[in-house]
């Protein structure tokens, strides 16, 4: 997870739209374990830099002509 956290960063600045189907499913908070009741990705979730990322990404995709 802190891996995939760094990579935000990244994301927030230079990712586009075609990222944005593999970032929004991360917002979901069950999914994993047992009967897919728990949080696959909560550590994704502990700051705004994943909405931030996600925001970012649909700003400049409407920017675009």
């Amino acid at each position: 997870c802190p891996a995939k956290r760094d990579l935000l960063t990244r994301v927030h600045e230079n990712g586009d739209a075609r990222l944005l189907p593999h970032l929004r499913p991360l917002r979901t908070t069950t999914g994993c374990g047992p009967f897919h009741r728990f949080d696959c990705w909560s550590c994704l979730r502990k700051g705004d830099e994943l909405d931030d990322a996600i925001h970012a990404i649909e700003s400049r995709a409407a920017a675009k002509p």
